[in-house]
């Protein structure tokens, strides 16, 4: 549960400074249905509580977060990512536990110029372009909630909002 406050926290502080408007929007793409949906629906629960006690906001801006079950599948969670981008007009995408599930998202996402904050996956081609992992090889727009995984990425990610 304090992981998951954690990553609330977070996103709270990044997403202040990515939009001008009165409301910011969070796609939240999780597995919430199928055996691994218990997982998601924790995540769920642990968010929903996280803006209750915020009071609705984020970063002083009240928020929405949109909800979307990815169902475990590379193509729905892809089709999600450009629904949540292009008609939901979402600042930030978060939520995704599976690696593959990330990739699948990962380019659409960052090239639309979101923040991509993952809770869990983390595969390094979504970090870097190559196997070694320093601070201008680091995508911008992504960042990991997992202390122990590319500290330097995460870093690299978050400065462009502090």
């Amino acid at each position: 549960m304090k992981k998951i406050l954690g990553i609330a926290t977070v996103a709270m502080t990044m997403v202040a400074s990515l939009s001008h408007a009165e409301t910011v929007k969070v796609g939240y793409m999780t597995t919430l249905s199928g055996g691994a949906g218990i997982i998601g629906k924790q995540m769920q629960n642990a968010v929903e509580l996280a803006m209750e006690h915020k009071g609705g906001k984020l970063g002083g801006m009240d928020a929405e977060i949109i909800f979307v079950d990815d169902q475990r599948k590379p193509d729905v969670a892809k089709q999600l990512a450009n629904r949540l981008i292009k008609s939901d007009r979402v600042d930030v995408v978060a939520g995704v536990i599976w690696s593959n599930l990330l990739m699948a998202i990962h380019k659409p996402v960052t090239r639309a110029d979101k923040l991509l904050i993952s809770s869990n996956a983390g595969p390094r081609q979504s970090l870097v372009s190559n196997a070694r992992k320093t601070s201008s090889q680091c995508h911008g727009r992504m960042t990991r909630r997992l202390k122990q995984w590319a500290n330097i990425c995460r870093m690299r990610a978050l400065n462009r909002f502090i």
